[in-house]
């Protein structure tokens, strides 16, 4: 279960910022709903992150794939080979510093914090702390810094079985990385933990893990049920895998064929017996999409895991977006705790609002910490805040019954695009 994250240094991002899944305590709205508890600390179920194109939110879902990317790739053969990242390039002073990646969560009952800081040439400091509850002490597992040329690793007794590995730790990897490739039995609910997290991102090969599920028949009637129950009218979906060779020396860049299957008709419009089969590509830009996103959602509401998606509002309808909300929030369809990270510029979500019976009273369907906006500041580089967080112009906190969407769209929060007057044609100056 992600607590928080924080990232400094990294493509649009100078300054360290922090997206934090833990609740607010002043923020009572949907509690049962939209938060559960787990580990002596409450976290919110889901999170999304509003602002302006050009403000910086995809960088922070690449912030999240970097560090997971990072951790995940096999240790490399050669020393001097670089770590591969860019740091925030519009300050000189920067340019020249260590980016830094940290999370924070929960695994197996107990807290973690996990962290390192790095340049292009190799990692300069590295740490992992455990602690038993919230609010209990940090306890390091181990410690790692550089200094000039010489790597430093301080191992406790609480990791000693990793001790030895320090040897075979290159200047440009990962402890933990170099733990994990040799089944360190203590960095066991560290690995689990941390990847747990998976990401969509908005790219081609968006497609291929919901295929990949599908192929080897894991959660296949939840996907295709998930994909009917919102009128795509696919009725089937076929997988198969993609020869390595399509002739020609040519390589298919996909590793699976999606082909979906939809009633036939008629020409008085009456249901035939046969069905219609064809590629998942002749389908419209928003039913690929939901197929992509159907594998990871699935996955994670079946299994408990955190998923973050890059512009998830893409392509879709305002009520769908609304509905995946929804499937992470409310306990029937998210028994297990899945948490989702999300960027958007779908505004309806923000006057979204659901009945409770209990208060008989509609209250708005992503509470005031669920709802995070990102904004650049004088020198461009791109910061995130809350709306529980924020203050109006006399220094008073939203109220939760506030007007978050008209709001947001009048520049309250800022957030938004700024738009200038179009340049005048010579004719008209």
């Amino acid at each position: 279960m992600l607590i928080r994250f924080t990232v400094k240094n990294f493509l649009s991002i100078r300054d360290a910022q922090t997206v934090d899944f833990a609740a607010v305590k002043t923020c009572k709205e949907r509690l049962e709903e939209n938060t559960f508890e787990v580990g002596g600390v409450r976290l919110l179920k889901t999170v999304a992150l509003y602002g302006a194109n050009a403000s910086g939110k995809t960088n922070f879902m690449k912030a999240f794939h970097f560090f997971k990317d990072f951790l995940g790739q096999p240790q490399p053969i050669d020393p001097d080979i670089q770590i591969g990242f860019v740091p925030f390039m519009l300050c000189y002073e920067t340019i020249q510093q260590p980016a830094l990646f940290e999370i924070e969560f929960l695994a197996a009952s107990n807290h973690y914090r996990y962290g390192f800081e790095i340049i292009n040439t190799a990692v300069i400091r590295e740490w992992l702390f455990s602690k038993q509850e919230e609010g209990g002490k940090d306890i390091p597992l181990f410690l790692r810094e550089r200094s000039g040329e010489t790597d430093k690793i301080e191992i406790s007794d609480h990791l000693k079985s990793a001790r030895g590995l320090e040897q075979r730790t290159r200047s440009n990897t990962l402890f933990l990385k170099v733990c994990m490739e040799f089944a360190v039995k203590e960095v066991e609910d560290v690995r689990h933990g941390i990847f747990n997290i998976n990401g969509l991102e908005a790219s081609p090969k968006s497609h291929d893990y919901s295929a990949q599920l599908l192929f080897t028949g894991e959660l296949k009637d939840e996907i295709e049920s998930f994909l009917l129950s919102l009128d795509t009218q696919i009725r089937r979906l076929e997988v198969s895998e993609t020869p390595k060779d399509v002739g020609r020396g040519q390589v298919y860049p996909r590793p699976y064929q999606v082909a979906v299957s939809h009633n036939a008709y008629d020409l008085e419009g009456r249901k035939a017996e046969r069905t219609a089969l064809w590629s998942l590509g002749f389908e419209s830009a928003g039913t690929q999409k939901l197929f992509a996103l159907a594998g990871p959602l699935q996955d994670a509401l079946a299994k408990g895991k955190m998923l973050y998606v890059d512009e998830l509002d893409a392509q879709l309808h305002p009520l769908l977006t609304r509905h995946i909300i929804k499937l992470f929030n409310q306990k029937e369809t998210n028994p297990r705790n899945a948490q989702l990270f999300f960027n958007t510029h779908d505004s309806n979500l923000l006057g979204a609002k659901i009945y409770n019976s209990e208060t008989k009273k509609y209250e708005h369907l992503l509470r005031r910490d669920q709802i995070y906006f990102a904004e650049k500041d004088a020198a461009e580089g791109t910061h995130i805040y809350s709306l529980i967080e924020f203050k109006d112009d006399e220094g008073r906190a939203i109220r939760n019954d506030a007007s978050f969407e008209k709001d947001y769209l009048e520049g309250r929060y800022g957030a938004i695009p700024f738009i200038g007057e179009l340049p005048r044609t010579q004719e008209e100056k």
